[in-house]
């Protein structure tokens, strides 16, 4: 009797939803992502010719993850290699592909892979969710549109610009072993302008003795609607503080897992700067051209403790690089259908200097 009760309950229910066909089909807000190397071109994620999976504002501001690489962990077929802790150095893996060997990592368009070390990241995880407006993940082979690296992916990172209404936010969180947060930002259009600034400082010590760490982030962006086109210029800085108590032994873990190692912390410094311009110009005749150049300094400053074999150790590592991207795109309209052509280039020179004592 409970089993045909139940039956008839479903086939009223199934009945009411048949009769409103609007409740059969819930209408999603659509999605779109940058259709070429540049942002400023977009596309429904539905005519992308590749497997996409976007993160958009609204689940960022949703996720409970506190650092990019655990924002990305979240997403299928993502994996994050984090060596020292605290996601200061975390690499992102797919496909079997590294950062280094075939994971390109763009920041509006600027490309941000550390050449000089296939472990670690030249500091793009740094960049504060509450800074990022949407993230693309694009799997598999990518090169013919982004250029050399893409082979097994790329991470398109798309950071707030103020385009939207004028708003502002500051957030504090505090947690155990000395945990401390505190972001402040805000931006908006006003008129023909726009602008965005933020700040972030963060630190706080591990479960163990000797780590801790400490990170502050501040960027800023103004920009201009003009005849002659838009004009955008941004500037980002980042700078970290790690100190790693070292590796344990199995008999030294088991006897007290919070100790320092026998050879004592290491300590990581890092620091970042980056500059860019961006002018872009539509034109009347379908024809739109995009310039992206920029300029960035990656600072590392490493402190080993001595050991048995060697001893202590000292260096520092310079990357100073700039960096053009230029785009040429033409839409017309071709048989009924809707036709994009892209031309573009990119140029950067890169530096590599490494001091040891």
């Amino acid at each position: 009797m409970q089993k045909f009760a139940v039956a008839v309950l479903l086939f009223v229910v199934m009945c009411a939803v048949a009769a409103d066909p609007t409740n059969v089909v819930s209408q999603l807000p659509e999605m779109v992502v940058t259709a070429s190397r540049l942002p400023g071109q977009e596309e429904v994620v539905s005519k992308m010719p590749a497997h996409v999976t976007l993160v958009s504002r609204p689940q960022i501001q949703q996720s409970p993850s506190q650092t990019l690489p655990e924002l990305l962990s979240t997403q299928p077929g993502m994996q994050n290699i984090d060596t020292l802790g605290f996601g200061l150095f975390s690499s992102p893996n797919m496909r079997g592909y590294g950062e280094r060997t075939g994971v390109l990592v763009l920041v509006d368009g600027v490309r941000v892979n550390n050449p000089g070390d296939s472990t670690q990241s030249a500091l793009w995880t740094a960049i504060p969710p509450q800074d990022i407006e949407r993230i693309e993940i694009i799997r598999g082979g990518g090169s013919h549109v982004y250029g050399e690296g893409a082979i097994g992916g790329v991470i398109n990172i798309i950071t707030r610009k103020g385009d939207k209404e004028p708003s502002g936010t500051a957030e504090v969180a505090a947690g155990n072993f000395g945990y401390l947060r505190g972001h402040i930002s805000g931006g908006g259009a006003f008129g023909a302008g726009r602008a965005y600034g933020s700040g972030t400082y963060e630190e706080g010590d591990g479960p163990r003795d000797g780590s801790a760490f400490y990170k502050e982030t501040a960027q800023g962006s103004l920009g201009v609607t003009t005849p002659w086109g838009d004009l955008d210029a941004t500037v980002y800085f980042h700078k970290d503080r790690l100190r790693n108590p070292g590796n344990l032994t199995y008999e030294q873990f088991h006897k007290d897992p919070t100790q320092v190692g026998e050879d004592g912390s290491y300590l990581f410094e890092n620091e970042i700067t980056r500059l860019t311009f961006d002018w872009k110009k539509t034109f009347d005749s379908g024809f739109s051209f995009h310039i992206k150049p920029y300029a960035q300094n990656y600072f590392e400053h490493i402190w080993t403790p001595a050991t048995e074999d060697f001893g202590a150790s000292e260096g520092e590592i310079n990357q100073p690089s700039w960096g053009i991207t230029t785009q040429l795109d033409h839409v017309a309209d071709v048989l009924g259908g809707q036709n994009r052509a892209t031309l573009g280039g990119e140029f950067i020179r890169q530096d590599f200097m490494s001091v040891w004592r």
